[in-house]
């Protein structure tokens, strides 16, 4: 049923999707032509041209670096109905949109809102589109979280339907990927390459999909060599640690060692050949097994052939004769693999000795393994013929302790001295006791020991020489005492 509205046309309502039936008057003749032409007017709210029908296809790539991850997101439009002038998006909040084209080369102006807790921008096009549009790439940054779960973020064309998607994503090198979640998407390819990254595509099969990740820094696999130069004299025992850190995957700004007990830190310095391991602090801190721990931080990073150096100085009151010292000296911590070796410089007339069961070995000079010649330390040693006496190598240290004591090499006539650390050290049982009133120099029919020794104050010297008392007693055999007590006064 339709109504004449004038000669030869007339007006129909019909849904959407009706069906109209045409019927002329007279079809029943013979020879009788009608043309008919029909024009469609769209009265349906949601086909008005207000509210034109947008069809988008997108290709999303995200770069996830260290400073942030940046994103490229390319969409085609088909609009339908009728035409637009811009385009909306809607984005999280902590994204910055930098540059929007339109085929490529035009830039579109952009016009952003802050819409709660998201950010609404708006491109001008060039001109009115219907139909197919060319390429429109839009590109940000937004940042980035490291070793925690995030999700992707997603860049959303309002009053659009969706009609196919892909994403790209790429974790730049060194940083690792962990297994992620992916939520409306199927991974379709992955690409890759030790210097470049990881890229891995989904295909996209609605509009409301996400990609939750999981990136982190992978921890360095680090090695290190280790050159220390011990320096054995009678009133104090002075060691200097060159430790190299070398990475093959992975970087870092500090590394750990392990201090020996007993050792005192003097200072802590770049090597003076490397011009990239500069220290911005060190520190001591103490472990939950009361460990002492260096720690090192670097101005530059460690990371892939690029090796960081440091030259750690310490010293310790001389240990008593034959009293054990715990090997290796400086343990660097979190590395594959640790070499080491252990110049000692010692008088004549004592010599090191390792215990039964250490991994340690003695070498010749010759037989050196090959990282010291590369050692600064090293050769600084022997350029001004302070040549070690012993040499004391090992490949691998891990779990590798070992102990170092010292032996006389010749005998004397009397009893050598015995070097204490400036504490009481007694022996087993009780002291005799001594009368102060009676001088200990013997008659010279009797039979005497000679007792020499050195006392230390901890107040480690401005100078040398400075408070060390040296003192010389005459004993009769009888009287021997099993250790000497001094009162000293207060300061």
């Amino acid at each position: 049923q339709g109504v004449h509205v004038g000669p030869g046309f007339f007006r129909a309502e019909l849904p959407f999707n009706g069906v109209l039936h045409v019927r002329a008057k007279g079809a029943d003749r013979l020879g009788l032509r009608t043309h008919l032409r029909l024009e469609r007017q769209i009265s349906d709210p949601l086909h008005l041209a207000a509210n034109p029908l947008l069809l988008s296809e997108s290709d999303v790539t995200y770069t996830i670096r260290r400073q942030n991850v940046e994103f490229v997101a390319q969409f085609k439009i088909d609009v339908r109905e009728a035409s637009v002038e811009n385009l909306s998006f809607v984005l999280p909040g902590d994204v910055e949109v930098r540059t929007a084209t339109y085929g490529g080369d035009r830039s579109l102006p952009i016009n952003k809102k802050a819409v709660g807790k998201n950010r609404r921008i708006v491109i001008q096009l060039p001109n009115r589109l219907v139909g197919r549009s060319r390429p429109i790439r839009i590109q940000g940054i937004a940042p980035a979280r490291f070793g925690t779960r995030w999700t992707l973020p997603r860049i959303k064309l309002e009053n659009a339907v969706f009609f196919s998607g892909q994403i790209h994503l790429k974790v730049e090198s060194p940083l690792q990927l962990q297994p992620l979640d992916v939520i409306g998407c199927r991974q379709t390819a992955v690409v890759s390459d030790e210097t470049q990254g990881e890229t891995l595509t989904f295909q996209q099969f609605r509009a409301e999909s996400q990609l939750t990740v999981y990136v982190a820094s992978p921890r360095p696999d680090m090695s290190a060599q280790v050159v220390n130069h011990l320096e054995i004299a009678p009133d104090n025992w002075s060691l200097t640690s060159e430790i190299r850190w070398e990475t093959r995957t992975g970087s870092t700004f500090s590394t750990r060692c392990v201090l020996p007990p007993g050792w005192e830190v003097v200072g802590v310095s770049p090597d003076l050949e490397s011009d990239t391991s500069a220290i911005a602090n060190w520190d001591i801190r103490t472990d939950s097994d009361s460990n002492r721990i260096l720690v090192v931080e670097f101005r530059m990073s460690l990371r892939h052939a690029e090796p960081r150096s440091v030259l750690v100085q310490l010293y310790r009151m001389p240990p008593r004769m034959g009293e054990p010292v715990s090997l290796p000296f400086v343990s660097p911590l979190e590395t594959r693999s640790v070499e080491m070796l252990v110049a000692i410089s010692h008088p004549a007339d004592v010599r090191p000795k390792l215990d039964t069961k250490s991994m340690f070995e003695i070498v010749d000079r010759t037989n050196l393994p090959g990282f010291v010649a590369q050692s600064p330390l090293y050769t600084r040693i022997t350029s001004d013929n302070r040549l070690p006496n012993l040499h004391f190598v090992s490949n691998t240290l891990k779990n590798n302790k070992s102990e170092l004591s010292l032996e006389k090499t010749t005998s004397a006539s009397t009893p050598q001295p015995s070097q204490g650390d400036g504490e009481d050290s007694s022996h087993e049982g009780q002291p005799d006791e001594i009368d102060a009133k009676k001088p200990l120099l013997s008659d010279s029919n009797k039979p005497t020991d000679v007792a020499s020794f050195e006392l230390r104050s901890l107040i480690f010297p401005s100078n040398v020489g400075d408070d060390i008392h040296r003192a010389k007693y005459v004993i009769e055999p009888s009287r021997r005492p099993r250790e000497f007590r001094f009162e000293l006064s207060k300061p």
